[in-house]
């Protein structure tokens, strides 16, 4: 094995490692905000949608909306600085925190990636939050996991480092009435492995479906070959 090969297997392995690790401190903070607050669907958060045709009062509605949930969770959280959507604080706007963000599939445009909302004290952020289901009674398959979901996250596992990309340092969770789940279940109906996960696929949320078969499977493969499966191969090799 080359001494590349060699080093890319050692970042592989620490982000397999810090993937697992913030999946635990995010389900512990979930726990305990669920302890003292109630179920999200109970927290009063307003749903993330706007786009152009909104107006200024629907947006600021938005924006508070995540922060409701940000509330909830960070005083679970060992953090370094938080930075709500609706306020302004050191770093709001900071363009230290500001990068592009990047598909699986090198084609995909980059997207302006906005200032993370909560920055971790071992370097990772919380990137984004995004409320879609204020029931949080959302169904995207079969677990009752996925029969109660009420918005999403992203993490960004080394905060402003390169390469910010979805699937290799960047990755996404559904916020669910339960418990935070990491992306790309197998079961799954709408964000899966095969095709949110797949260094072949030119779609804009490539890399969503790959944080659940990081944390279970415990391997990057898939930035590797393309032929892996929940039912089947693996591993490349």
């Amino acid at each position: 094995m080359t001494v590349p090969s060699l080093v890319q297997k050692y970042q592989e392995r620490e982000t397999i490692t810090k993937l697992k690790k913030m999946n635990t401190i995010l389900n512990q903070a979930f726990t305990m905000a669920v302890k003292d607050n109630g179920t999200p669907e109970q927290w009063g958060f307003t749903l993330s949608h706007y786009d152009e045709n909104s107006t200024p009062e629907e947006i600021a509605n938005s924006l508070k909306g995540k922060d409701v949930v940000i509330k909830k969770l960070v005083p679970y959280l060992k953090t370094t600085s938080v930075c709500y959507y609706s306020d302004s604080n050191d770093c709001k706007n900071n363009p230290k925190f500001k990068r592009d963000r990047y598909a699986l599939h090198e084609s995909i445009s980059t997207r302006t990636w906005g200032t993370p909302v909560i920055l971790m004290s071992d370097g990772s952020n919380i990137q984004d939050i995004y409320m879609t289901n204020t029931n949080c009674d959302s169904r995207q398959g079969n677990s009752p996991q996925l029969q109660n979901i009420c918005g999403e996250i992203f993490v960004d596992l080394n905060g402003s480092k390169p390469p910010n990309t979805q699937g290799k340092d960047v990755f996404w969770f559904r916020i669910t009435k339960f418990g935070i789940v990491p992306g790309g279940l197998q079961n799954d109906n709408n964000v899966s492995f095969q095709n949110n996960c797949n260094r072949t696929k030119s779609v804009a949320n490539n890399g969503y479906g790959c944080t659940a078969w990081v944390i279970y499977n415990e391997n990057m493969d898939y930035l590797h070959c393309d032929n892996l499966s929940w039912n089947g191969k693996k591993k490349c090799k």
